[in-house]
Formats: C-alpha cells, sequence, structure tokens
C-alpha cells in the first residue's frame, strides 16, 4: 500500500497574522457602519427613508461576511487552539462594543421591547393592553387601576412617550413570551428614571450582548467537548448576521439562543457523559428546565423536545425522558401562562392594519383588557415575510380571481377552479375567508412536513453515537424549520447559527449573508414603491416578494441538492475535528 504524501506544514504564526488582517479590516467596516449609523443621522427613527443608504450598507455586510468565510476557513488551519480562542473571544468582544452604541438599522422592535419592560416594573402584564391604548387613554377620564399608572407612566417620563410612539403594530398586545418579558424588566429596573431614549437603547441591547457572547462561551465549550475545531466558533462569534441584529438591531432572540444552547451543552453532556457513572436524575430535570425556560424566551425551541426526547429514551430509558420532558412541559406552562389566552376579541379576528406603527387617536377610546394571546395569534395567522418554499404553496392556493396583474406571482400556476375546491369546505369549516383558508392550509402543509421531518430527524439523532452526528440533527432540525415558515426574518436564523459548525455540509454557511438580502425590500420600498421596476409588471415590495427571493433562495437550494447529491457515499461515524459534509 503506497504511502500517504506528507502533510504541506502549516505556519500558525502566518495564518494567525492573516486572522489578525482580516479583523482588522473588518473593524474598520464595522467603524464605518457605526459612523453612518449614529453620526449620519440617516437611520434615525424621524430620517427621511428615501435618503438612507441601504444599498451601501448591504454592500459593506457583504463584504464583511465573505471575509468571515476567508477567516473561518484560515482559522480551521491553525493547530495552537488556546491561542486561536483567545482570538477569537477578543475579536468578538471588540466587534460587539463597536456595534453596541449604534442606532438600530432599520429595525424597530426594540421600542416594544423598553415599552414592555417599563409596564412590567409598574406590575402590570404586559399582555394586558396595547400600547395604542396607552397611547389613547386620557389622564383626566376614569381610568381601570392598572391602566392609570401606564399612563402616568407616559406622562412622567418623556422618554417613554416617545417609545410608546415607536411601537410597531401598536394596537397589538406584546407577543413576546414572559421570560424574555423578565430580561427587559430587569433591563428597565436597572435603567435610571431619567435615562434618554438613546440611553435605554443601548442598556437593553448590553443585556442582549453580555448574553450573545455567553452563547458564543457555551459553543467554545461544545466545541472543545466533542472535539471539533474552535475556529467553527467563528462561524457564529464573528458573523455580520449575527453582530447586526443582536448589536446593531438589538434582537431578543440572543436570550432564546442562550438558553437553548445552554440546554444542548448540558443534553451532551449527559448523554456522552466523561466517566461511566450514571447522572442523576435531578441533571435531566435540570436540563428539562432550562429547555422549558428557553421556550418561554421565544417559542421556536419547542421544536427540539422530540431531538432531545427520542435520544434520553434510547439512551436513559422511558423514566428518565419522562423526567426531563416533563419538567420541560411544566416550566413551559409555569412561564407561558400570562399569554395564553383568556378572552376573545372581535379585533383577533381581523389581519392587522397596513402600517399601525404611528398611533392615532378613535373617536371612543377602548380601554377594556385584552386577550393576551392576540398578538401572537395575529402573527401566527397572518404574518409573511421573506418567506420562499411557504411562498410557493400560499402562492399556488390563495384565490386569485380579484387579484391583478401586478400582484400575481409569476410562479402561481394552479388553477382557479381547483385552489376554489381545496379552499371552499375549508373555509365554510373554519369560518374565515378563502384568502384566510390558504394562509391556513398552507400554514397546515408546511407545518405537517416540517413535523414529519423533524420526527424522522429526532429519530436518526437516536441512533448517532458520537455528539457531533447528534448535534448536526438538531441543527437541521431548526434550519428546517426556518426554511418552511412564512416569516423568514433575517435574525430567525441566529437560532440555527451556533450549530453550523456541525452541519454536514459547508453550504449551509452561505446563508448567513444570503439572508441579509432581506434589507434590500426597505430600498424598493422607499425608492419604487409606485414604480414597475426592471420592465416587470411589479412595483416596489412586491417585486422583491417575487423576484429578489427567488434570487436569495433558489441558487442556495440547487447549491444544497448538488452537494448532497455528491455526498451520499457511506459515512461511518467519526469524532472528527476537521469538517465533515
Amino acid at each position: 500500500m503506497a504511502k500517504s504524501p506528507p502533510l504541506e506544514p502549516v505556519d500558525d504564526a502566518e495564518d494567525t497574522k492573516r486572522l489578525l488582517v482580516i479583523a482588522s479590516i473588518a473593524l474598520g467596516c464595522w467603524a464605518a457602519l457605526a459612523t453612518v449609523s449614529n453620526y449620519s443621522g440617516l437611520f434615525e427613527y424621524h430620517a427621511n427613508y428615501r435618503n438612507r443608504p441601504i444599498t451601501g450598507v448591504m454592500a459593506l455586510l457583504a463584504f464583511v461576511f465573505a471575509g468571515h468565510i476567508v477567516a473561518l476557513f484560515i482559522g480551521l488551519r491553525i493547530r495552537s487552539r488556546r491561542r486561536l480562542t483567545e482570538l477569537i473571544v477578543a475579536v468578538a468582544v471588540v466587534f460587539r462594543l463597536t456595534i453596541l452604541p449604534t442606532v438600530p438599522i432599520q429595525e424597530l422592535d426594540i421600542y416594544r421591547y423598553l415599552w414592555d419592560g417599563a409596564v412590567t416594573t409598574t406590575g402590570t402584564s404586559p399582555f394586558r393592553y396595547s400600547p395604542k391604548q396607552v397611547h389613547d387613554a386620557n389622564a383626566n377620564a376614569p381610568l381601570p387601576k392598572d391602566l392609570a399608572k401606564l399612563v402616568k407612566l407616559r406622562d412622567n417620563h418623556p422618554a417613554l412617550a416617545e417609545i410608546l410612539s415607536r411601537v410597531h403594530y401598536g394596537d397589538l398586545p406584546t407577543i413576546y413570551p414572559p421570560v424574555s418579558q423578565a430580561v427587559f424588566a430587569m433591563a428597565s429596573f436597572m435603567t435610571p428614571p431619567e435615562a434618554t431614549l438613546y440611553q435605554r437603547v443601548v442598556i437593553l441591547k448590553a443585556w442582549f450582548v453580555a448574553l450573545d457572547l455567553a452563547t458564543l462561551w457555551i459553543l467554545i465549550a461544545l466545541l472543545r467537548f466533542t472535539k471539533r475545531h474552535v475556529a467553527w466558533s467563528i462561524a457564529y462569534g464573528w458573523s455580520p448576521l449575527v453582530l447586526k441584529e443582536i448589536a446593531n438591531a438589538g434582537h431578543l432572540d440572543a436570550i432564546a439562543v442562550f438558553l437553548t444552547m445552554l440546554a444542548i451543552y448540558l443534553a451532551v453532556r449527559l448523554f456522552w457523559p466523561t466517566t461511566d457513572e450514571e447522572p442523576p436524575s435531578r441533571r435531566y430535570a435540570w436540563m428539562g428546565a432550562v429547555l422549558g425556560l428557553a421556550v418561554g424566551a421565544k417559542l421556536y425551541p419547542i421544536i427540539l423536545v422530540p431531538w432531545v426526547a427520542f435520544t434520553a429514551v434510547r439512551r436513559r430509558g422511558w423514566k428518565t425522558a419522562g423526567i426531563m420532558t416533563g419538567t420541560t412541559a411544566a416550566v413551559v406552562l409555569a412561564t407561558c401562562w400570562p399569554m395564553l389566552p383568556r378572552s376573545h376579541s372581535p379585533a383577533a379576528q381581523q389581519p392587522p392594519a397596513a402600517d399601525t406603527s404611528v398611533l392615532h387617536p378613535p373617536s371612543v377610546i377602548d380601554v377594556s383588557v385584552q386577550d393576551p394571546s392576540r398578538g401572537l395569534s395575529t402573527f401566527l395567522r397572518y404574518w409573511e415575510m421573506n418567506d420562499f418554499l411557504f411562498m410557493i404553496v400560499v402562492e399556488n392556493l390563495k384565490p386569485m380571481a380579484d387579484v391583478a396583474p401586478q400582484d400575481t406571482a409569476w410562479f402561481s400556476i394552479v388553477p382557479e377552479s381547483w385552489r376554489m375546491r381545496l379552499l371552499g369546505p375549508w373555509s365554510r369549516a373554519m369560518q374565515v375567508s378563502s384568502r384566510d383558508a390558504a394562509f391556513m392550509m398552507s400554514r397546515a402543509l408546511t407545518g405537517f412536513a416540517f413535523v414529519a421531518l423533524a420526527l424522522a430527524l429526532a429519530w436518526y439523532a437516536a441512533q448517532a453515537k458520537h455528539p457531533t452526528v447528534w448535534l448536526s440533527y438538531g441543527f437541521l432540525t431548526t434550519a428546517w424549520f426556518w426554511l418552511l415558515a412564512p416569516t423568514q426574518n433575517p435574525w430567525y436564523w441566529v437560532w440555527a447559527l451556533p450549530l453550523v459548525g456541525f452541519a454536514r455540509s459547508r453550504v449551509w454557511l452561505a446563508m448567513g449573508g444570503l439572508v441579509l438580502i432581506y434589507y434590500i425590500r426597505f430600498w424598493f420600498s422607499y425608492q419604487r414603491p409606485d414604480q414597475e421596476v426592471f420592465g416587470t409588471a411589479y412595483r416596489g415590495t412586491t417585486f422583491f416578494d417575487f423576484v429578489i427571493t427567488w434570487l436569495e433562495f433558489a441558487p442556495w437550494f440547487l447549491w444544497l441538492a448538488i452537494d448532497w447529491y455528491r455526498s451520499r457515499k457511506p459515512r461511518t461515524e467519526q469524532p472528527v475535528t476537521q469538517p465533515s459534509r
């Protein structure tokens, strides 16, 4: 048998210098972004939308994304793991500190978080009244005691009054679960009453960044335990998507991602212990409790319960699995009960207005208590954004008889008669319009596809002999949940990103950059709202929805399919330090 040629020696010092150069260039880019965000005033809330340099910001993020991918593959060649770890963490911290003080670019969610946190500190549930009710309430009129406290909060703090006016979809009560609400409240409690709006934004973002860095620390620990190269943490720690969506935009997803990664790390340590001693049942209960808290922060981690439970049954038996899942269920119920349905409001049956970010006083003020679940149910029944697979389904189901040609998807090919045959029984049974029935049916179809896929992935994960293989199935579960959802906001991809280093295909790395194309939608909204784009019949955001999303997703799906086809050869599970396909 011929001997393999010797491996070409790798110079760790030279590769480390290359990483430092890439990090320095990226830091310059983040500093430029901070300058545009903070000092130009172009992304301030009241700035002229048409003057916002969205395409320039997107080009900058694309350049940084390409650099961080190059940095990842250079890092995978470095053998000195300890110094590399220190470099990765140090650069990640510096990047976040540079972006932390910036004004959120094209995002408004943080204003809802700030208002919710202030509401909770008064002892009032943020699920009780919508921001619009508080905004419109007359301080001189008889009001319920809890609403009167919120009105006083509004009138005594100018910064909170401005925050209240900026809350997006203010006619709906909050959709954010109680564990995240607790973080909002803690940040609000630690914020001085006289703090400005800008200071409140930075303080809350600091909480998210701290949890984001804690996620990076857990990821590094997980890579070490599974004997994967620590450089894979660059895919998360230096990701422009993570930096943009957490350090800049201040999305709460940092809370749920941290708790989810902590639960996953605990699960790996329990399923693959370093000693022959059986871990006590209470440790499984603690792991289940952390997973339950993750669900209580943002509901998506519920999809990972079968993945963990199936493995617990196979490796530790039904009793242990029951303790774990029972604890998870109990914590979810205990933390989420404030947002469970209490009453049914007629308004819950109506979709949100096209633009309710600006609150206008109605002729009659409604001070009745809202159904706490109304915000979440509205999101689940009507929200659709930046989707691809779901869009293909729904555009071939919803009735098109009254839809103008410029609003008709070019890939809508199912005959109208077929659609009505499908939708008629569903519409009558659910007592909703045909368009709503189409959305709900699309939800059911894609939901069924995901459940079947998630159960299959959980089954195969339970057979895994090494944690790297098990974690790859966890990544796929989260990734396909996002790909089949009607709302594919870019910050939702952060849910899967910490585990991308365990994916069997490097094609998944590209999604962290492609998803940022979403922000081009704002450019079409501002610059071409009523004009036909590039000779098509589509105008503004319709062009983005029906054309740009295909450029965002279709080539990537083709690339993924080709990569899957080329890697179908049987593989034996090996604990490797180099990336597997």
